[in-house]
């Protein structure tokens, strides 16, 4: 299981990966996120289309679906991040990713 926000280094600094409002992950509609599943971490209700990452580090995975993207920071945290809520099910659609493969 992805442990998200997990590392060696409890006080890392994590930047917002969109414009937008930020809510408790706890406020999420969907218990995966809400009841804390994946592991603690916020929700962003974006203000526009664009998704960054929030800290520096290393890209392990891109969703095929590109609906998501895990990273590893440069201090050891493990970061899952997710765009939308049953974003999976458009199948990558809306998406245009400008990265495909892991990165260092």
């Amino acid at each position: 299981m992805l442990g998200l926000f997990k590392g060696k280094n409890k006080g890392n600094l994590l930047h917002s990966p969109c414009n937008g409002k930020v809510v408790p992950i706890t406020e999420v509609p969907d218990s995966t996120f809400a009841d804390k599943i994946l592991g603690d971490g916020f929700a962003v209700i974006p203000s526009e289309g664009k998704v960054y990452a929030p800290a520096d580090g290393e890209v392990s995975m891109v969703f095929d679906t590109l609906h998501a993207v895990t990273m590893t920071s440069t201090q050891g945290t493990e970061i899952l991040i997710h765009i939308g809520l049953d974003t999976v099910t458009l199948k990558g659609e809306p998406f245009t990713p400008m990265l495909l493969q892991v990165t260092r």
